[in-house]
């Protein structure tokens, strides 16, 4: 018959196993949910030359203001996430946009605390999401732009803004003289605060999108 002394020991032993157990299994629950996924974070202001941004370095990040100059193209590859870090950040197209996905690989704009695209890239595992407005600024089609954007997902952008004593509604994308080309798209700005999308110029042709979940869908008011 074991003495209360061996009961004791192997009950100690038993309490420091278990605790063991514990620390290792926090330890690798903190590091597996909690580890921010590679990224391509992007310099702000003008790209210096045609460019593509490709599936292999994808997610991108725009953390302040991305350009297209005139002259230039930019060529995002099928299956690349494009993420918007915070509520200022822009792509501006004055060049030339092919944003090209594919029905099994489509290419998606997005906010950076939006988990489901591109996995957990700020890191912070579910602590955070998008809200229902200022995740992200807009996309911005200036005039003399030309962009074809298809096969693709693009949410969660535009701004509600408290200016001057009144709230201030700026859509999710906005073409101000581009000619523009959606086709097989999924448009929302995820907010009854913001437009998805606004014309003050140029020519959009939009064919085979879902709009939902928004104030308004499209808004011409030029061009």
């Amino acid at each position: 018959m074991l003495s209360q002394e061996v009961i004791g020991k192997m009950s100690c032993r038993v309490y420091i196993q278990i605790f063991l157990i514990l620390v290792v299994s926090l330890f690798f629950s903190f590091f597996t949910h909690n580890v921010a996924l590679a990224a391509t974070f992007l310099p702000p202001g003008a790209l210096s030359g045609n460019t593509s941004w490709t599936l292999a370095n994808s997610p991108y990040v725009i953390d302040s203001d991305v350009n297209i100059p005139p002259g230039l193209t930019l060529i995002i590859e099928p299956g690349v996430v494009v993420k918007f870090k915070n509520s200022f950040s822009t792509l501006d197209v004055e060049g030339m946009l092919n944003a090209s996905g594919t029905a099994d690989a489509p290419i998606i704009f997005t906010s950076y605390k939006d988990d489901i695209a591109g996995g957990d890239t700020n890191g912070d595992g579910s602590s955070s999401f998008p809200s229902s407005s200022n995740n992200w600024r807009a996309i911005i089609f200036h005039h003399g732009s030309i962009s074809t954007v298809q096969h693709a997902s693009i949410r969660y952008g535009g701004q509600f803004l408290f200016i001057s004593g009144s709230f201030q509604s700026f859509p999710m994308l906005r073409n101000e003289g581009g000619i523009l080309s959606f086709n097989n798209v999924e448009l929302s700005s995820r907010s009854a605060s913001i437009d998805t999308f606004n014309q003050t110029g140029g020519n959009t042709t939009i064919a085979n999108a879902k709009i939902g979940n928004t104030r308004n869908g499209i808004v011409i008011s030029g061009g």
